[in-house]
């Protein structure tokens, strides 16, 4: 099944389901599962495949598949060994860049926003250039934005950052356009208009986030 976010997760709702049917998949096919051992190298003779294992046995294949990961998570037992692998075939190696990361922002006071969630809209611009746009919740953290909008919003984000600064908008109405928006704070000012500016959103949005927002924009 797929969210509104665009993740998609087995109907039983258990990430251990995907490695499941593979597994069984696997078993139905008649393969075999090997643990406890390494590939130390892999060479071609005669149209077959020679995979050399950490205990010396010999493996030959006339086709491989290799899924070896990476090694930017190294706690989960990735390595380097994908790409050295890869390398000795003669393949060619992009410059490996974070994927679905969450994003460090430069705007000060970010620290008062952590954990507070929000529905937002994103948008992402390398100089006038729009590189992105997504909707969705964000998780503030102590550096910056998380959660599934600012994860999603990323994949674009990052290689830009190769290139130069990127900026990040944040729209607190999602779905909302500015002339939408404008209508609605006239009647709410029609309403509420005695209010001080920093009561005056008290039930539309987290007070912390007004806080913040006031702290940063001109009145």
């Amino acid at each position: 099944k797929t969210d509104t976010d665009g993740r998609v997760f087995p109907l039983c709702e258990r990430a251990v389901a995907v490695t499941s049917v593979l597994e069984l998949a696997l078993e139905e096919a008649g393969g075999r599962i090997i643990t406890g051992v390494t590939v130390q190298s892999v060479s071609k003779k005669d149209g077959k495949f020679l995979l050399k294992m950490s205990d010396d046995s010999v493996f030959e294949a006339d086709r491989i598949i290799l899924a070896c990961g990476s090694h930017a998570y190294p706690q989960l037992g990735g390595s380097e060994d994908g790409n050295l692998l890869a390398t000795a075939f003669g393949h060619k190696l992009n410059k490996p860049l974070p994927v679905l990361a969450p994003l460090t922002v430069k705007q000060k006071g970010m620290t008062r926003l952590q954990g507070i969630r929000a529905d937002v809209r994103l948008s992402a611009f390398s100089g006038d250039t729009a590189l992105c746009e997504t909707e969705g919740e964000v998780l503030f953290t102590a550096q910056g934005i998380s959660g599934p909008a600012a994860l999603n919003l990323s994949a674009g984000v990052i290689p830009a950052l190769e290139k130069g600064p990127v900026t990040v908008r944040m729209s607190l109405f999602p779905g909302e356009n500015c002339a939408s928006v404008e209508e609605a704070l006239t009647r709410r000012r029609t309403r509420l208009g005695s209010r001080r500016v920093k009561r005056f959103f008290t039930g539309w949005l987290h007070e912390t986030v007004i806080g913040q927002w006031l702290g940063i924009s001109s009145f």
